[in-house]
């Protein structure tokens, strides 16, 4: 096993859902595991078996086309063990990979990149790779639930209710991913600028702008017109 694995001891990515406090999902090395829910910003918590004394950076990267905004972080300072990092502007429907830089611990141990995988598919509720009926028909059974550890994921928006809110961003979402699975077919940000009417230039897409349910779904309509 590498040695940044041996130090990594466990990656989460956390977000606090109002007052019921903050939940995790855990993301296995070397694969990644479904981040279901919406925000503007991203948690990434690496934890390590050592206390940290440096990280040089923080950076996320995707696999499409269109790729995330600016990341940060710090080492915890309740925690040594931990190095807590902020993403922004997270492409939907892609795997995103989150890459610390030159990671020095108290033990002497340097490690020049540290990975993890999160793939960020808004909606799967049920966390089987496609947002469905499925996922629509489990945030409909849990609508009033308290959350807690078992629910959490039908809490797609994080604000700590499970209600009609979270049943909407499902089934917006399920259009989103067919989009993107799309976009990656033709694997051409050029080609989904000039359907947006941008004149085929990729730099005015930006991920907030795919966050966006309208521009998601004239993106769904668009590219199946031009599909068929």
């Amino acid at each position: 096993m590498p040695a940044a694995f041996r130090l990594l001891t466990l990656a989460v990515s956390r977000l606090t859902h109002g007052a019921a406090g903050p939940f995790s999902i855990d993301l296995p090395f070397a694969m990644s595991r479904i981040e279901c829910r919406s925000t503007s910003i991203y948690t990434v918590v690496f934890t390590f078996a050592n206390t940290l004394t440096s990280v040089a950076s923080v950076n996320a990267t995707a696999t499409g086309p269109i790729q995330p905004g600016p990341s940060s972080g710090s080492i915890d300072s309740m925690d040594a063990h931990n190095y807590i990092a902020n993403l922004t502007m997270l492409p939907n429907a892609q795997k995103i990979t989150v890459t610390l830089s030159n990671v020095n611990d108290s033990d002497g141990n340097v490690t020049g990149s540290v990975p993890t995988v999160m793939g960020l598919l808004i909606g799967d509720a049920n966390a089987n790779g496609a947002v469905n009926s499925a996922d629509v028909a489990q945030t409909k059974s849990r609508i009033g639930q308290p959350i807690d550890g078992a629910n959490f994921r039908s809490d797609v928006n994080a604000n700590g209710v499970i209600n009609s809110a979270d049943i909407a961003n499902v089934k917006i979402e399920h259009r989103d991913r067919l989009a993107a699975v799309v976009c990656r077919r033709y694997h051409d940000e050029s080609r989904v600028a000039d359907i947006l009417g941008h004149g085929g230039d990729a730099s005015s897409l930006r991920p907030s702008r795919v966050h966006n349910s309208s521009v998601k779904l004239l993106i769904y309509v668009r590219l199946m017109i031009f599909r068929f």
